[in-house]
C-alpha cells in the first residue's frame, strides 16, 4: 500500500508541476507538441504503471487486480523506471520550455507555396493510386474472409512485411510518403476553407491508406493531429465546439474500426488493452536484460550504418510481440509494441540512461517550444501550412517522448533518411534561410 501510495503522489506531484507551469508561463501552452505528448502520457503510461511493475496488469492478464495495491510484490527496477519517467519528463520539459522561449527563428515560405502545394498533392494522389495498382493483395478485401488468422497475416503481410514484397524502388519509402508527406498536406487541406465535399474525400484517403496499408497506429497519429489542430486554430468561441465534433468522429472512427477491422465484440476493452499493452510488454523485455545484460549500441537502430558496421539489432519488443503472438510468429510480419521511452535507454545504459533521457527530453521541450513559437510569428494563412507540417511530423516522430525513444534519439536523427526526406520535402515550400535569434523582450505569457 505506502508503495502504491507513494507512485500516485509522485504522479499527482508531477503533474499539478507541469501545468502549474504552463498556466503561468503560455497561454498556448497545451498545444506544443511536447505538452500535447506528455497529457497523452497520462493515461496511457503514467496511471497503468504501478500495476504493470508489479505484474497485475500483462498481456495475459488484461484485467487490473486491485487486490494487488495491498501486496507489495513489486518489481523495483521497473517500478523506479515509472517514477523517474513522470519525474524527468515534467522536469525536463520545463527547462527545455523555459529556455527554448527566449529564442525564435525567421523563415521564408516561397512566394508560389500554394501552387505547390496543389502539384505536390495530385503526384501524392497519384502514386497513392499506383502503389494500390501495384500490391499483389488488396488488405480490405480479406477482411470477408472466414479465415481470421490468413486475414490478419495477409493484412500484416503489407503493414509490416513489405521488405518481404521486393516492391519496386519508387514504393520502398510508402510509409515516409503517407505518414510525413500526404498527412502534412491533408491536414492543411482539413485546416483550411476548402470545399466540404474534398475535405471529406480526402479524410476518406487517408483514413483508408492509414489504416489498410500502415496500422491502425496511424489512423491514430493522424486523428490526434486532427485534435491538435483544432485547438490551435480558429475562434476561441467555436474551438471547444469544433474539438467536440472531431473527437466524437474520432471516437466513432476508432470503435468502428476494431468492430469491423478487428472482429472486436468489445471494441471498448480492446481499444484500451490495445493501449496500455504499450508498456505492460516491459517486464518481458526486463527480464530479457537480465539474462542476457544491457545491450548497448545493439538496440539502437542507426538505419544506414548498421549493415556497414556489422551491428544486429537486438529489438527486444518486437521478440516479445513473436513470443506473445506466435500464430504470427515470423519476424517479418510482426511489429513491436513502443513500450516505455526511458526503458528504452535502460536496456541500453543501465542507470546512466537517467541522464540521457533528461537531456534528451530537455532537448525536445527547447527545440519544440522554439518552432512552435515561431510558427506563431507568421501569418495566419501561413501558420496553418507550417503547423500543418509541424503536427504531421511531430505524431509520427516526436511520440518517442513517450514510447520508442530511439525514433530520434542520438545518431538516429543523423543517420534516419526519414528525417532527411522530410526536410527534402518541406524545402519545396519553405526557403532554407534560418537565422535563430533571441527576443529582445520576453512575456511571461507568450
Amino acid at each position: 500500500m505506502l508503495l502504491f501510495t507513494f507512485y500516485y503522489s509522485v504522479m499527482l506531484f508531477s503533474i499539478i508541476w507541469y501545468f502549474i507551469f504552463l498556466k503561468k508561463t503560455f497561454r498556448d501552452g497545451i498545444c506544443s507538441f511536447s505538452s500535447f505528448a506528455y497529457i497523452i502520457s497520462i493515461p496511457f503510461v503514467m496511471i497503468p504503471g504501478y500495476f504493470i511493475s508489479n505484474h497485475s496488469f500483462t498481456y495475459f492478464n488484461t484485467v487490473i487486480d486491485f487486490n494487488s495495491i495491498i501486496t507489495n510484490d513489486v518489481d523495483y527496477t521497473i517500478y523506479c523506471l515509472y517514477i523517474f519517467f513522470m519525474l524527468i519528463s515534467s522536469m525536463g520539459l520545463t527547462l527545455g520550455h523555459s529556455l527554448g522561449r527566449r529564442f525564435a527563428f525567421k523563415l521564408e515560405l516561397r512566394d508560389n507555396y500554394i501552387i505547390r502545394i496543389k502539384i505536390v498533392m495530385c503526384f501524392i494522389i497519384l502514386y497513392i493510386i499506383c502503389y494500390h495498382y501495384w500490391l499483389p493483395q488488396i488488405p480490405l478485401f480479406q477482411l470477408f474472409t472466414s479465415d481470421y488468422i490468413s486475414a490478419v497475416t495477409s493484412r500484416l503481410s503489407i503493414t509490416h512485411g513489405l521488405a518481404s514484397l521486393d516492391p519496386p524502388l519508387l514504393f520502398r519509402y510508402w510509409r515516409i510518403v503517407l505518414q510525413l508527406f500526404s498527412l502534412s498536406l491533408i491536414l492543411y487541406y482539413l485546416n483550411t476553407r476548402t470545399n466540404l465535399f474534398i475535405k471529406i474525400l480526402l479524410f476518406v484517403l487517408q483514413s483508408w491508406c492509414m489504416v489498410f496499408t500502415l496500422e491502425k497506429t496511424g489512423l491514430m497519429y493522424f486523428l490526434l493531429a486532427l485534435i491538435g489542430i483544432s485547438l490551435y486554430t480558429g475562434a476561441p468561441r467555436y474551438r471547444k465546439v469544433k474539438l467536440f465534433i472531431i473527437m466524437l468522429f474520432t471516437l466513432c472512427g476508432i470503435v468502428l474500426m476494431y468492430v469491423v477491422f478487428s472482429r472486436q465484440t468489445s471494441p471498448i476493452n480492446s481499444i484500451l488493452v490495445r493501449i496500455y499493452q504499450q508498456t505492460a510488454v516491459l517486464p518481458f523485455e526486463i527480464e530479457y536484460i537480465r539474462q542476457h545484460g544491457f545491450l548497448g549500441i545493439r538496440n539502437i537502430p542507426l538505419h544506414l550504418f548498421d549493415d556497414l558496421l556489422g551491428i544486429k539489432l537486438v529489438d527486444v519488443s518486437k521478440m516479445a510481440i513473436i513470443e506473445l503472438y506466435p500464430q504470427y510468429n515470423t519476424a517479418d510480419l510482426s511489429g513491436a509494441a513502443g513500450g516505455l521511452s526511458l526503458a528504452n535507454l535502460y536496456m541500453s545504459f543501465g542507470w546512466f540512461s537517467l541522464l540521457f533521457f533528461f537531456i534528451y527530453v530537455s532537448i525536445v521541450g527547447f527545440v519544440d517550444r522554439i518552432i512552435f513559437s515561431s510558427i506563431k510569428l507568421k501569418k495566419i494563412k501561413e501558420q496553418k501550412f507550417l503547423i500543418s507540417l509541424y503536427y504531421a511530423f511531430a505524431m509520427t516522430n516526436l511520440f518517442s517522448l513517450i514510447s520508442s525513444v530511439f525514433t530520434l534519439f542520438s545518431l538516429t536523427l543523423v543517420f534516419n533518411p526519414k528525417v532527411w526526406l522530410f526536410l527534402c520535402f518541406v524545402s519545396l515550400f519553405v526557403k532554407y534561410r534560418f537565422k535563430i535569434y533571441r527576443k529582445t523582450y520576453i512575456s511571461l505569457r507568450t
